[in-house]
């Protein structure tokens, strides 16, 4: 049976370092996929670094990933608002 499963995570490649074998065995599964990254991390110096890591993931592994924002998120109510409107538009 294919699985929906929608990750969130803080910064990039936290989905996949922290939950990667269970990634791997819904992608087995033809499950569909959708990792939503809230930032690009503390280090601004580091986003295009981390936009290419992002986009090298999407196409070896071919699942959607979205990015929510490219500052570090300072407030949870920020972060509760963008989440909602994330979840609200629906699981891949």
């Amino acid at each position: 049976m294919a699985i929906k499963t929608l990750f969130v995570s803080p910064h990039p490649d936290d989905a996949e370092i922290g939950a990667g074998m269970s990634l791997l065995e819904r992608l087995r599964n033809n499950g569909t996929i959708k990792s939503v990254v809230v930032s690009l991390g503390n280090y601004p110096e580091e986003y295009d670094l981390r936009k290419q890591e992002l986009e090298a993931v999407k196409s070896n592994y071919g699942y959607d990933i979205e990015l929510m924002g490219q500052q570090p998120h300072t407030s949870q109510s920020i972060l509760i608002q963008d989440l909602e409107a994330e979840l609200s538009t629906g699981v891949a």
